[in-house]
């Protein structure tokens, strides 16, 4: 039988400098023989007390080792022991002591035949300071695959995982306690109510297909095992590598000599039908991937040795191109998986990719399906997703080759008996149901582990928020500040309370309510200064820009060139993160009209962006000459109104699409223009387009949407087509009596686009009174009476009955002076 440390067992450590240096430490115990469960030896683990108190005056148990032959012959060759102990009557106090160690263990040896793994405990001699247990293997073998120690520091009891212990029969690999077992002991606790862990090891696993019986050339059906998934995280550590870098530089040269699959280079025992399917995108980095996966798996608390992972770069022959032959041997694997794991990247483009969502469609329409799908953000920036998601349409996803985007949406059409934009509907349907039913998982283990309830929860809560559900995903949100605020502090790191924080913030502002919103971006930035990463950076950021739209621009100017001195620290005076703090410079001139003041500072923006890598892909470059284009439009130099417009149109669609906000931004602008310069027809079709889009995108009753159709009114109105404006005043109105019956926050900035259109439309005001009276009344309900749109509400109200009196009084006035009905009939109208 091989000893431990002669690599047959667990290794054992040297002793705590407490128990080598107690007198008794080296003593044999009193309790030699063995407790067998079912013909097995049994281990001897002894937990030994010093003489030292705990704060409460009880004894403090120290170190837990095993008696093997060897550790016996060791302690014989260095003096120590004066023989058996005999048993004696213990204290009071160390009986105490004693119960809650028997409670512990009982704790952690329940299961089936929870009472006949209770630990037996002796009764030592206090004098001697030692208190002898033996626990079963089998205990040992269901609690953990280290062993394991009680100690009592100051007075408070911990539990702790060591390997210290001398084994002489434990198995050679003895897994962590699964989620399934940890249920039950919380179930005995009272801590939840079910003992049925809705986990991936309550089934069964299938038998093994052999590694020969499917082709080289054919996608293989076994998952690689998860330590083998883990290796790659030490073979490539840039993050800045992206999948597709990884498959060029490592996978395809390993794999040349034979033209295999990755996953035929591993022996058999590190492949078997995999537990997890992972979808993923290519163009993103290949270890913030890896660490994803990972992550999740660990959260899980299951036993890693049973966890295989199918990832398309190791189980795919990348010497191959694909074909469609192979989709039903993938959907085979996707519905065999017990979890399909969804990476959302940061810029969301798994939302435009057609193998991902192919194989996410899958997850969704397999048996027991809605259980499968796992949703995984990423990064902890959600904005940069948020369009992404709602232009999300399969028949648009693209693939490296052409051809293979076709014949995925094929087979998508051929399998469905739905639309393609019903499609894409069920499709993000069930994302949202796959992320609750994950929390839902969670949260039956909440009190064990918070880390994965708070990862599930967050990731629910972030597809609500991309769903534009703010409300709901705010009850979630402070859902999970309320489980960090009780969760252990070693448990959860200062970034993730940040990121939840900086989560809610978003929600907040998206909603319209901007100082509640300023409140959590102040507690965001008091509480996490020390952090100086890119996530602090944003969240400043994100302050600055609530504070301009609050039109605070002096503390928001003064905040942000703070905020520039640190980052020409961090980052050099070229990068983006600075950038965006000079962009948001020259926005803040621009909301107080300072257009020359903005007009600089956009052009720094363009200057130093043009120096860094790749400066003209990003967003700040596209913002900056759209900003440029504002400027010279007010200062009416039209003619380099026009050149900068185009500029920014350009970088926005070929680096964003026809379709992100910057795009439809600088589109509405080319409109203005061309009005200017009476090209009407020309500026209604784009606006047109401008409106369509943004309808597909958004719906109806988004702001932006809202804004659009405003433009047109206004332009129909302008050229007499006055049957066109009448009907886009119409649909405008019957959008906010649909909104006003709702009475949803997350409406509110669309209410208030509409509160803010008939305002200033005179020939809506006979309807905008009655309209804005009823707008007060919601958003004073709702929010506070001192709450920016309740009191913006208010002063419009209050303008409109002044208008409409005057009007009034005008029209009795020429209508007794000229006796003219209409003047009648319209000053009525404006007293009612």
């Amino acid at each position: 039988m091989a000893e431990a440390g002669d690599g047959g067992g667990l290794p054992a450590l040297p002793h705590s400098r407490e128990s080598s240096n107690s007198a008794g430490a080296h003593q044999d115990g009193g309790i030699n023989g063995r407790h067998a469960v079912k013909g097995k030896p049994g281990v001897r683990a002894k937990f030994l007390t010093t003489p030292k108190k705990s704060a409460n005056g009880l004894p403090m148990l120290a170190s837990a080792q095993g008696s093997s032959p060897k550790a016996a012959a060791k302690k014989q060759a260095g003096g120590a022991g004066n023989g058996h102990l005999q048993p004696t009557r213990l204290s009071l106090a160390d009986q105490e002591v004693l119960k809650d160690a028997r409670r512990k263990l009982r704790a952690l040896g329940s299961g089936k035949h929870g009472k006949q793994q209770e630990a037996q405990v002796s009764q030592s001699a206090p004098s001697s300071n030692r208190m002898l247990f033996r626990v079963p293997s089998r205990t040992l073998s269901r609690v953990s695959s280290k062993s394991f120690i009680f100690a009592q520091e100051e007075g408070e009891e911990e539990l702790k995982i060591g390997n210290e212990l001398e084994e002489e029969s434990l198995p050679p690999q003895l897994a962590e306690p699964t989620e399934s077992e940890l249920l039950n002991v919380a179930a005995k606790m009272g801590m939840c109510r079910t003992e049925e862990a809705p986990d991936m090891t309550a089934h069964a696993r299938a038998p093994k297909i052999k590694k020969s019986s499917a082709s080289l050339t054919s996608p293989s059906p076994l998952g690689v095992q998860f330590k083998v998934f883990e290796s790659l995280l030490e073979t490539v550590k840039d993050s800045a590598i992206t999948t597709n870098a990884v498959v060029q530089s490592l996978i395809i040269p390993k794999t040349a000599r034979h033209r295999s699959r990755y996953i035929d280079l591993l022996p058999e025992k590190f492949v078997d039908n995999p537990t997890i399917y992972v979808i993923h995108t290519w163009s993103c980095s290949f270890v913030e991937t890896l660490t994803a996966v990972q992550e999740y798996v660990l959260n899980l608390r299951t036993n890693v040795d049973d966890v295989f992972v199918w990832m398309d770069v190791l189980c795919v022959n990348q010497h191959l191109d694909r074909s469609p032959g192979e989709l039903p041997l993938i959907r085979e694997i996707l519905q065999g998986s017990e979890r399909v794991v969804m990476l959302l990247d940061r810029h969301g483009a798994i939302f435009s990719r057609s193998w991902c969502l192919w194989e996410a469609m899958q997850a969704q329409t397999a048996l027991g399906a809605w259980d499968k799908l796992v949703i995984i953000a990423m990064s902890w920036s959600w904005d940069d997703l948020l369009h992404t998601f709602q232009i999300l349409d399969v028949s648009r996803a693209v693939t490296t080759k052409e051809k293979e985007a076709t014949w995925l949406l094929t087979d998508l059409q051929r399998n469905s008996t739905v639309d393609v934009r019903s499609l894409n509907a069920t499709l993000k349907d069930g994302m949202m149901t796959g992320a609750k039913r994950e929390m839902n998982r969670s949260e039956k283990l909440a009190s064990i582990n918070s880390k994965r309830f708070i990862v599930a929860s967050t990731a629910y809560g972030f597809m609500l928020f991309l769903a534009c559900r703010y409300g709901e995903a705010e009850t979630i949100i402070r859902q999970v500040l309320r489980v960090i605020d009780r969760a252990p502090s070693k448990e959860i790191s200062d970034k993730e309370q940040a990121v939840t924080i900086y989560h809610l913030a978003s929600i907040l502002k998206e909603q319209g309510r901007l100082p509640d919103a300023e409140r959590a971006l102040q507690d965001f930035v008091n509480q996490f200064r020390g952090l100086q990463d890119e996530l602090y950076m944003e969240g400043v950021a994100y302050l600055v820009e609530v504070l301009y739209l609050r039109k605070m621009f002096t503390k928001a100017e003064m905040l942000t060139h703070k905020t520039l001195e640190d980052k020409y620290k961090q980052y050099g005076k070229n990068h983006p993160f600075v950038a965006r703090s000079l962009l948001q410079l020259s926005q803040i001139s621009l909301s107080q009209k300072l257009y020359d003041e903005c007009e600089g500072h956009a052009k720094d923006v363009i200057e130093r962006l043009g120096h860094y890598p790749n400066g003209f892909k990003t967003q700040e470059m596209a913002s900056a000459y759209q900003t440029l284009a504002i400027c010279t439009f007010q200062g009416n130099r039209t003619a380099e109104t026009k050149v900068l417009c185009e500029k920014a149109l350009q970088l926005c669609q070929s680096n964003f699409g026809v379709d992100h906000p910057l795009s439809m931004d600088a589109r509405a602008l080319q409109a203005e223009i061309m009005i200017r310069e009476k090209r009407f027809t020309e500026a209604e079709d784009v606006l047109q387009d401008v409106f369509k889009r943004r309808v597909h995108a958004y719906g109806q009753e988004h702001h932006t949407t809202l804004a659009s159709m405003g433009h047109l009114s206004d332009l129909y109105r302008l050229v007499n087509k006055k049957a066109q404006g009448d009907e886009m005043d119409r649909l405008i109105l019957q959008i906010g009596r649909v909104l006003l019956k709702a009475s949803k926050i997350d409406k509110f900035q669309s209410l208030a686009y509409i509160t803010t259109f008939l305002s200033k439309r005179e020939h809506l005001l006979d309807k905008a009174a009655m309209f804005l009276a009823k707008a007060f009344t919601v958003f004073k309900y709702k929010l506070t009476n001192d709450h920016e749109l309740v009191l913006m509400t208010r002063n419009q109200l209050s303008e409109i009955i002044t208008k409409v009196k005057r009007i009034g009084a005008d029209a009795s006035d020429h209508a007794q002076r000229h006796d003219n009905a209409d003047q009648y009939a319209v000053a009525e109208v404006m007293y009612k």
